[in-house]
């Protein structure tokens, strides 16, 4: 990959926002209009900031203002991130360029290195495209809730996922998992004297979400991808550094560098040997390759104290490359299907009267279509909680899931227009509207069981669509708001 660009000619601030904005933007051109703070932000979280330096006054000739300066660094995390989806989607919509490898990616700033540095994504961007909803500073905990990668592996349908997390779970809470150094005399420096049970602890909880975290995967990939995952390096803590050095030297007392080095190549081997036992646990089919980064980096390819340069991150992404090319050539371990038990109906019929009064319509034609293709790509356990909509549903991240959405309720409708206008069939259905809007969803999602191509986990995000859509004052006004509704999705 290139390197920053030396001497850039100075800008406007307008001018490094189209620059930011624009997806064709090389990091290399980008990096040298920003910088990190003194401080350094969270743990693997860098905060950018503007190089006032190459800055040029705007056309009134008034230097910018905090305001904008302001308004612009709140964007560059999300603007880095959008670049890079607009990136892949280019490369999709692009039926005849694109023919490589598609992957899907979530981490933090080991993947998502605002413009700065060229990180692990984009070192392996030229060999793959890569769909990443990695942001600097996420923890294994918002990775969870947000569920961003499980939603685009169900609607991308990648050939493998890449996960980089865990880092700041355990090195970015350094101050509190190392015990502080007890005054002994000359005797020699003990690590494990320093990581006892609270540092214990965290690994434990670390190790424990990381496996709910691959269960996840694991059931939306159920088309037996390879998923991939890496242990960190032997960072260097510096002299007053804000990460590692400062913390264990003012926390801790434990200032020799020799000693902070020990710490941290011993936290970082702690978590790979628990990670290498975690992955090979039989509930993860074989699926999931833990990539060993420690020694990727040399001890003069450290930018700071946790992010490699882009040499170093250039070294952990030939080991992301090697084995994701063994990963991609070996055939998948063979299934172990497993359906679920189906919901309770009246479970799912509280579950679609919440998702009805909670969410809008294009969002849960969007979570339909993730639903229906979970089924569709046996991934079962990609559907937990009923009631739960994710955010890449609600923020419509994926179109394609909408068009799944969308054929989903036209065979609906489709199936109840004429059942609501035969007196003979729709006797049940009919005679719902007189016991109230319940009982009309009951039939709704009667009907939606019956259909079928519409499994039990999307029936009642389908059923609450439909109650949105239609007049369910009585059968008569739902058959003819039906019939529009079926009108208008098969002229859309």
């Amino acid at each position: 990959m290139p390197s920053t660009v030396a001497n850039p000619p100075p800008i406007t601030l307008d001018a490094l926002m189209s620059m930011l904005e624009n997806p064709a933007s090389p990091p290399e051109l980008v990096g040298p209009y920003l910088r990190v703070t003194s401080s350094g932000g969270r743990p693997f979280c860098p905060e950018v900031t503007i190089n006032a330096s190459l800055i040029l006054p705007d056309d009134a000739g008034v230097a910018a203002s905090a305001t904008r300066k302001a308004a612009l660094l709140a964007k560059v995390n999300d603007l880095a991130r959008n670049v890079r989806l607009q990136r892949y989607r280019r490369r999709m919509e692009a039926a005849t360029a694109w023919r490589g490898r598609r992957l899907v990616a979530e981490g933090d700033s080991w993947f998502q290195y605002p413009f700065l540095l060229l990180d692990v994504v984009n070192q392996l961007d030229r060999d793959f495209a890569i769909l990443c909803s990695a942001a600097a500073g996420d923890e294994l905990a918002g990775m969870l809730v947000q569920d961003e990668v499980v939603t685009a592996i169900v609607a991308e349908r990648p050939d493998g996922v890449l996960l980089s997390a865990g880092g700041n779970d355990l090195l970015g809470r350094i101050a509190h998992v190392v015990e502080r150094a007890v005054t002994d005399g000359d005797a020699p420096f003990d690590v494990a004297a320093h990581l006892g049970a609270r540092f214990e602890a965290c690994l434990d909880g670390l190790v424990a979400a990381y496996g709910v975290f691959l269960e996840r995967i694991v059931a939306a990939a159920d088309r037996r991808i390879p998923i991939l995952c890496h242990s960190y390096d032997y960072a260097i803590p510096r002299p007053g550094g804000p990460w590692l050095g400062g913390p264990l030297a003012v926390a801790c007392r434990i200032t020799d560098p020799a000693s902070q080095e020990a710490i941290v190549h011993a936290m970082v081997d702690r978590l790979h040997e628990r990670l290498t036992r975690l992955v090979a646990e039989p509930r993860f089919g074989g699926l999931v390759t833990l990539v060993d980064c420690r020694g990727a980096v040399g001890r003069d390819e450290w930018h700071d104290e946790l992010h490699p340069t882009n040499a170093g991150y250039a070294k952990v992404a030939s080991r992301f490359r090697a084995a994701l090319a063994t990963a991609l050539s070996a055939p998948p371990p063979a299934p172990t299907p497993s359906p679920p038990a189906r919901p309770e109906v009246d479970e799912r019929l509280m579950c679609a009267f919440e998702l009805a009064m909670v969410h809008d319509g294009v969002t849960l034609l969007h979570e339909l279509g993730r639903r229906m293709q979970t089924v569709v790509d046996g991934a079962h356990g990609a559907v937990g909680d009923l009631s739960y909509v994710p955010d890449s549903s609600a923020d419509h991240v994926h179109p394609r899931l909408r068009a799944v959405g969308e054929a989903a309720m036209r065979d609906l409708y489709g199936a109840l227009v004429p059942l609501l206008q035969d007196p003979a069939a729709a006797t049940t259905v009919r005679g719902a509207f007189d016991e109230g809007r319940s009982a009309v969803a009951a039939a709704l999602l009667s009907q939606a069981d019956a259909a079928p191509a519409m499994p039990p986990v999307a029936a009642p995000v389908a059923v609450a669509i439909a109650l949105r859509n239609i007049d369910l004052s009585s059968a008569a006004s739902a058959s003819s708001s039906l019939s529009a509704a079926l009108a208008a999705e098969l002229h859309a």
